[in-house]
């Protein structure tokens, strides 16, 4: 798990790459990027709870796709919103094929 995560970088190439399976992201420009790990073991979920006070893009690995936005092609998630996300082999895309969905968190005592 990491607490205190920083998106960093507008692309791909300069997106902040973390290894952990549960990232919870406190600052960062809008528009500024995280990347998910090249998947070493296929189904393993990964959390990014976007606490910034902007929005964030969620980047798949080099030759990865994210549901069906393109390879390489990163998502934006909201402030306050969580990106459940795990990766299938593809032998399309060798970053994995990424499927995953969001939530918002819950803005009064659970």
């Amino acid at each position: 798990n990491y607490y205190g995560a920083t998106a960093q970088g507008s692309t791909q190439a300069t997106a902040q790459a973390f290894n952990q399976q549960n990232i919870i992201v406190i600052s960062g420009a809008s528009g500024a990027g995280v990347l998910l790990p090249t998947p070493s073991m296929y189904g393993v979920e990964f959390t990014i709870c976007n606490r910034t006070g902007n929005a964030i893009t969620v980047y798949p690995p080099v030759n990865g796709q994210i549901e069906g936005l393109g390879e390489n092609v990163g998502v934006s998630i909201e402030n306050t919103v969580n990106l459940k996300i795990f990766a299938v082999y593809s032998s399309t895309y060798k970053g994995g094929q990424w499927y995953g969905y969001k939530m918002v968190a819950s803005t009064t005592s659970l």
